[in-house]
């Protein structure tokens, strides 16, 4: 959902169990049909922008090949921290 406090044409961040959300949404639509969703029903799904949905998978996987960990998910506890998602 979008905030509607926020300037047309800015952004919205993602907080940190948003991101966790998104993650998961990814992660349980490969194991239940195992193949990946595209970004856009992903986007339907939750309420955001598809180049959002793009952009957390993409952080997440990112800092878990550099740092090792996810530190949004790590703050909320997750246990997808540790975890590349596809």
């Amino acid at each position: 959902m979008l905030n509607p406090f926020t300037p047309k044409g800015m952004m919205a961040k993602v907080g940190d169990y948003q991101h966790v959300s998104i993650i998961k949404a990814r992660l349980r639509t490969v194991e239940k049909t195992g193949k990946k969703t595209s970004m856009a029903k992903l986007a339907r799904e939750i309420g955001r922008s598809s180049a959002t949905i793009h952009r957390q998978i993409h952080h997440h996987n990112n800092m878990v090949h550099s740092v090792g960990e996810c530190g949004k998910c790590a703050r909320v506890g997750s246990e997808l921290a540790k975890v590349v998602i596809d």
